[in-house]
């Protein structure tokens, strides 16, 4: 069973609205088999039918067997291992016959259309026999819909919706419609869960007219992703290559750890001649592998999260850093956060309060922030929880702020602070917020998190960090590794 920092309460989208989180270990039983040599006995081959989870292959996906037809994964039909880096399981023969139930779990499962995790948690839902669990199975079944019905709407063939879309794309017949439905999958499956007919068929309509204008630009489809409304649609890019990712736009370096009180990382990443900077480090050779930049001998930032605005990285040491475009921060920019974004709803904030200068050891905390109108309850993980008070602020000169006026200096967690006001620098409708802290005493950069598995995920591997580091006040490194 994972251990998570704090009880992991919201649910996950879709179907199973009031299921616990019962995270089981990937892995499983397998019985040994004969071996022609004499040596290391060969497993028997498992018996059963293939099933693939897709939005896109979604690698590391529980899978629940709907034993009881309930749309709930409850106790014991959770199967021992996950999908496979092509979303693909055996199902046994005696478990063929009940509906499958896909669970994607944010920080966990990885999503083949792009590099980083899935920052969100949702179920996929398909029938019994089904041999696919994906976007449109979960619809079918949720709005009582057939495929067919499904692919009218679309604009595509039955045989696209019902089937392995993403293998489709190599099909010269159905390629173009199957890089539609691709689209719309990846583009629907963060509302499943919001979804009645009315508001599906609206959603549909915002699809088809933005796909229209997409398809006139000679966009590749398989890049980008919609932001789908019932009113219209924005799009977003997708990267499913670190390659593709960094090319993208440029990007410079920041920092989550507080380094020093009067120098931030703010440097931009420059590939050229074969050498990346502005890591930290003096130019070096580089080089692209999976979801990680390799530079220099034995050191490397392996991608956690993207979104159009943001990367969440990891060094070799799981200390983290930030990746955002060059032209953020300025004095200009920032994103107005309001106070829709948070009256009712549940954050996780993420930050470090080391405050040894020139020391590069984090103090992270790691704090629930549940708002109500006007209050706010503030559990840091480890302390006691807090009640504050909470407004937006208005701003002539930037954009508009979270301001919490927190109680005097009741709890370590929050030293020295009477308010903390975070400015949003990257966009407030992604998962993950990175927020400048404008507090009484400055704590470098912070996240905002929606979904509670992400912020564990992440924060667990942050505290992972085995050794200290000790950096002058240029900010270059010495190691101390054992």
């Amino acid at each position: 069973m994972k251990a998570y920092l704090f009880p992991i309460t919201a649910p996950f989208k879709t179907l199973a609205l009031t299921s616990a989180l019962a995270l089981a270990g990937c892995g499983g039983g397998g019985g040994g088999g004969s071996s022609n040599d004499g040596g290391t006995p060969t497993p028997p081959a498992p018996s059963g039918s293939e099933v693939t989870v897709i939005d896109g292959y979604l690698e590391n996906a529980q899978i629940c067997i709907d034993r009881n037809r309930n749309s709930t994964c409850d106790t014991g039909e959770t199967l021992a291992d996950a999908t496979d880096a092509e979303g693909k399981i055996t199902i046994s023969d005696e478990d063929a016959d009940y509906p499958i139930i896909a669970r994607i779990i944010a920080g966990e499962t990885n999503d083949a259309d792009q590099i980083g995790m899935i920052s969100s948690s949702y179920e996929l839902i398909a029938e019994a026999g089904s041999d696919v669990v994906t976007p449109f199975t979960t619809l079918a079944k949720q709005l009582n819909m057939t495929m067919a019905d499904l692919a009218a709407l679309l604009g595509v063939r039955e045989a696209v919706v019902s089937a392995n879309y993403v293998d489709l794309k190599t099909d010269a017949a159905l390629a173009d419609e199957a890089r539609q439905a691709h689209l719309f999958a990846r583009s629907i499956v963060s509302q499943l869960d919001e979804l009645d007919t009315a508001s599906f068929n609206n959603l549909v309509n915002s699809f088809k007219t933005e796909l229209t204008n997409q398809q006139n630009l000679n966009t590749d489809l398989d890049t980008i992703r919609f932001n789908l409304s019932e009113t219209g649609a924005t799009v977003s890019s997708v990267d499913n290559s670190i390659e593709a990712l960094f090319a993208r736009r440029d990007w410079r370096l920041d920092a989550l750890n507080r380094v020093s009180e009067d120098s931030e990382i703010n440097e931009e990443i420059i590939f050229e001649d074969g050498k990346v900077s502005g890591i930290l480090r003096a130019p070096s050779p580089y080089e692209f592998n999976d979801n990680r930049l390799l530079f220099g001998d034995e050191y490397y930032h392996e991608v956690f999260y993207q979104s159009d605005n943001l990367i969440l990285a990891f060094d070799e040491r799981d200390q983290p850093y930030a990746y955002l475009p060059v032209e953020i921060p300025n004095d200009t920019y920032g994103m107005d956060l309001t106070a829709e974004l948070f009256s009712g709803h549940t954050w996780y904030h993420l930050r470090d309060i080391q405050s040894k200068r020139n020391i590069n050891v984090p103090i992270q905390i790691f704090t629930r922030m549940e708002f109500s109108e006007n209050t706010v309850t503030l559990t840091p993980e480890g302390y006691d929880p807090i009640l504050a008070t909470w407004e937006i602020e208005t701003h002539d000169d930037k954009a508009d702020t979270l301001t919490i006026h927190l109680p005097n200096k009741l709890s370590e967690a929050f030293p020295n602070e009477d308010t903390i006001t975070l400015l949003a620098y990257t966009d407030i409708d992604e998962d993950i917020i990175f927020v400048d802290n404008k507090s009484t005493i400055k704590y470098i950069r912070n996240l905002l998190i929606k979904d509670p598995q992400m912020a564990n995920a992440f924060v667990t591997r942050w505290k992972a960090a085995p050794s200290p580091v000790e950096c002058d006040i240029e900010l270059r490194c010495l190691e101390t590794r054992p």
